[in-house]
């Protein structure tokens, strides 16, 4: 069975579904300060604000942000993406790792898109319980003390690892979501 990580990533929140964080740029420094309101007219791309390329859902690649957990990461491996979204904690999907390509000290992950996901839409934020699910370190006290910021505690700043048992619940928790989504979709249509 593949390894799993959880990592964290940046998202619009002027989008009513998953789209790349949008980010400040101060004085020609790229920082992590995300923008949580419409761009401003007059700010230009490139030299007020750019766009985090990570995760990259249409070809599938995850190529800049937290080289360390790409470096550590093999194929076979499944990347879990979770993003902050209007001030609550989401899922937005997998991908399952294929091949790693370019530096071995900054490598690009590839993933199979026939076997990742992408969990576009903002329907089902992540619980306390599956907190405690995926983190065994986690108690209800804990959850109850830390809560907003039992994510970063234990959902990782940067990476969580997760045991096989874990990642196997993950992936069908993400699907279970995924197909409610589908659901959702094709009875309004």
């Amino acid at each position: 069975m593949p390894r799993g990580y959880i990592t964290y990533c940046f998202s619009d929140w002027t989008k009513d579904v998953f789209s790349n964080g949008v980010m400040r740029i101060q004085n020609g420094v790229r920082t992590d300060r995300p923008v949580r309101h419409e761009i401003p007219t007059h700010w230009k791309l490139g030299v007020d604000y750019y766009v985090k390329v990570d995760p990259n859902f249409t070809d599938w690649t995850y190529s800049r942000c937290h080289k360390r957990l790409r470096r550590r990461m093999e194929p076979g491996d499944i990347l879990f993406l979770r993003t902050l979204w209007r001030e609550k904690q989401y899922f937005i999907g997998y991908f399952v790792i294929v091949r790693k390509s370019g530096d071995p000290n900054d490598p690009v992950l590839i993933a199979d898109p026939s076997r990742s996901l992408f969990v576009q839409e903002f329907t089902d934020p992540i619980s306390t319980q599956i907190v405690l699910k995926l983190n065994p370190g986690a108690t209800r006290k804990h959850a109850a003390m830390y809560h907003p910021n039992i994510f970063a505690q234990f959902l990782g700043r940067e990476s969580l690892g997760l045991d096989e048992r874990r990642t196997a619940f993950l992936v069908y928790h993400l699907k279970h979501i995924a197909r409610e989504q589908s659901g959702n979709a094709t009875s309004a249509a």
